[in-house]
């Protein structure tokens, strides 16, 4: 537990130092981790993310029962789709759960569908998420909670993925950055030939 904490508030910093944000799209680096994957999404579709190329992509990790960074990075992307305007057309949002016990595609459909920026919500088995989870280096431990509803929180990762048309990650977005700067960021991508 304390090394995934660690972990998760070591991310922060080390995007400080190593990702910094640059004006132009040649700037930008291309990460060497991430990649294609296939899960379900909230309808019971197979779902690939290679058939996204040539849109932006926007990916993080969560589930539908998280108190505080779902709801906030959810939120946060409506702000960079309405800052965006018509360009967000270009832009496909997607939650991966890391609670696939208890987000039904049924519960995440009606999450997601709150939020109503067209959020792609994926699901798979524990293996297939860990899979997925592993590739982009990203981190989710489950936590009982005693005396709650609930029953148990997860935490996990919490940046945000910028995929290029490509399929290649090129930013990775912190909780701290603010919509007006992510559109910018992600407008660089947008405008890229």
């Amino acid at each position: 537990m304390r090394i995934l904490k660690n972990i998760i508030i070591s991310l922060p910093v080390l995007g400080l130092l190593f990702f910094p944000y640059c004006k132009r799209a040649d700037n930008l680096k291309v990460f060497d981790f991430g990649g294609d994957f296939s899960l379900t999404d909230q309808y019971g579709h197979s779902f690939h993310l290679a058939d996204l190329r040539g849109k932006t992509v926007l990916l993080f990790f969560g589930y539908t029962l998280c108190p505080d960074i779902c709801p906030t990075t959810l939120s946060k992307l409506k702000k960079v789709n309405e800052i965006l305007g018509s360009q967000s057309e270009n832009i496909r949002v997607i939650f991966i759960t890391v609670d696939p016990e208890r987000d039904t595609k049924d519960r995440m459909e009606k999450y997601l569908a709150y939020f109503d920026i067209g959020v792609i919500g994926l699901t798979g088995s524990k293996k297939e998420i860990q899979s997925v989870t592993d590739s982009y280096h990203a981190v989710f431990e489950k936590v009982v909670v005693k005396d709650s509803a609930a029953g148990y929180l997860v935490n996990h990762s919490s940046l945000t993925y910028l995929i290029d048309k490509k399929g290649k990650i090129r930013y990775l977005f912190r909780q701290s950055e603010n919509p007006a700067l992510m559109a910018s960021i992600i407008k660089i991508l947008l405008d890229e030939k």
